[in-house]
């Protein structure tokens, strides 16, 4: 009963989404992903300054420093009662500048981009936002109102300091403005730049609800030890959050607007795991790590996260799991190094497992493990933390500080293939779980997209090597991609303003 009950409201749910979606009234100020832009600036965009701006990757590369100015875009705020922003960014940086980490992203607002010198001479919000840059990509999202930016034009002003001159640069993605009025109840949804996280570490939740809400309330559960930082609170549209204990928390939004209101609420949505730093990693730190051949080389950190990087185990090929781990600059007082590898195995935010111990010297500055997996372990997700210390008394304990070495975070995704070669998801913090389906038949994928709101996709065929092989656009509901006609591995990526989905297939 519970079952068909559940079913009913579901399809119910369904439905009632549709129909909002279906009226909400939106537009799509500026959507670039650089795609199709071969010379910059082009397109309405402009360099302030800079010491090299380039498209690479179909990205935008701004060689150390700089500031970029977006296309001006119209507001007619008689007719908009919300534009909603977003972009993506990251920083490279060397092995010796590697100091150099983080720069940082000053984001302006702009009424245009007339200027004087490097300052605007119109309207302007002077570092509206201030962001630092990391290796991994980075999502922002926010909310514009007319309280806020009265004025019936808008120009984003990126403005990336502190790189040294030919040692770093900084990449710009999928950057979109939509307007959008309310027209009826909001439909709330939301996601966040991380699904799992350390204690006190910074996660970004975005709202995705429709129907440009105009109150937010968020809520946290277990409520206990949840701080809201960077001037956000609870009733932000966007807030940003970091959480002192670890375990699983579920998360609830309450959106409304002057039609009515909605929320929605998601169990164990975000894992937290214990936090470990290094007081003394200059002189030693891991250099490597490898995940069933899929190698991750790193930089000095007190603590690194790469739960973002993706490491896939075929259970239907594989009953073992390999890691291996190297070090580099090791000039500790105690020539021994302790590794030590910690397993999630259930991703509940808790090391279950007794660490696996090995003790290597100078000499032989590397490390292998190999766990049998067992034939009750699940599809899903584990987080594994890898510590390389100077003594045993650090190496036994995952959380806290070690006096010499490294800490380092992965995140391993366990996948049965299927035997008629079909799309397998990939799963990771970095996207989220909106509604998108791939199928495949001969040489052809068919993606089938939930694109009530006649969004703009990007879709691109990548291969294992990183080379994008086929990039398209569409507002189509579904879409036919044929891949090459030869066997091989492919990464298929998804992405339109609020959803990205991220998928390996495998052409017989």
């Amino acid at each position: 009963m519970k079952n068909e009950l559940r079913k009913t409201l579901t399809f119910v749910t369904f439905l009632l989404m549709l129909h909002v979606s279906v009226q909400s009234q939106s537009s799509i100020l500026l959507n670039e992903t650089f795609e199709t832009m071969v010379d910059f600036p082009s397109g309405g965009w402009d360099v302030v300054w800079s010491h090299g701006v380039e498209i690479e990757d179909e990205m935008l590369r701004i060689s150390s420093g700089g500031i970029i100015l977006s296309p001006e875009v119209p507001i007619d705020w008689n007719d908009t009662d919300q534009i909603r922003v977003s972009f993506r960014y990251n920083n490279t940086v060397t092995e010796e500048q590697e100091s150099n980490i983080p720069m940082t992203l000053n984001l302006s607002l702009w009424e245009s981009q007339e200027r004087s010198g490097n300052s605007p001479t119109g309207g302007h919000i002077t570092n509206y936002k201030v962001l630092n840059t990391t290796k991994q990509f980075k999502t922002v999202m926010f909310s514009l109102t007319e309280a806020e930016w009265e004025h019936s034009s808008l120009v984003l002003s990126f403005n990336f300091e502190g790189g040294t001159h030919g040692s770093s640069a900084s990449f710009l993605d999928d950057i979109q403005l939509i307007a959008s009025k309310a027209t009826a109840e909001p439909v709330s949804d939301f996601t966040s730049d991380l699904k799992t996280a350390t204690t006190n570490q910074s996660v970004s939740f975005f709202d995705l609800s429709t129907e440009a809400p105009t109150h937010y309330t968020w809520l946290f559960e277990p409520a206990e030890d949840v701080v809201f930082l960077e001037g956000t609170s609870a009733n932000s549209a966007n807030p940003i959050v970091s959480f002192g204990n670890h375990g699983s928390y579920s998360v609830t939004l309450l959106v409304e607007n002057s039609f009515g209101s909605d929320f929605i609420s998601k169990p164990n949505f975000l894992t937290i795991s214990c936090s470990a730093i290094s007081n003394d990693y200059y002189n030693g730190h891991i250099s490597s790590v490898t995940i069933n051949e899929n190698i991750n080389t790193s930089h000095r950190s007190q603590y690194s996260d790469f739960t973002w990087v993706y490491n896939e185990v075929d259970l239907s090929v594989l009953d073992q799991l390999t890691i291996s781990a190297a070090a580099d600059n090791w000039q500790a007082f105690n020539s021994q190094m302790f590794w030590a590898l910690f397993i999630d195995w259930n991703n509940d935010g808790i090391f279950d497992s007794a660490p696996y111990i090995e003790v290597n010297s100078h000499d032989s500055p590397g490390v292998v493990w190999e766990i049998p997996l067992s034939e009750d372990v699940e599809e899903g997700q584990i987080k594994v933390r890898i510590i390389l210390a100077s003594t045993l008394e650090d190496a036994e304990t995952a959380c806290g500080n070690i006096a010499f070495g490294e800490i380092e975070d992965y995140t391993i995704s366990f996948v049965r293939s299927d035997d008629n070669g079909a799309p397998t998801q990939i799963y990771s913090p970095k996207y989220n779980e909106k509604p998108v389906a791939v199928y495949i038949s001969g040489n052809r994928l068919e993606i089938h997209m939930d694109n009530c709101n006649s969004d703009l996709f990007s879709i691109r065929l990548i291969s294992l090597c990183g080379q994008v092989l086929k990039s398209v656009q569409t507002n189509q509901s579904v879409y036919a991609l044929d891949l090459p006609s030869h066997s091989a591995a492919y990464i298929v990526r998804i992405a339109s303003a609020s959803r990205l989905s991220v998928f390996k297939v495998l052409n017989r």
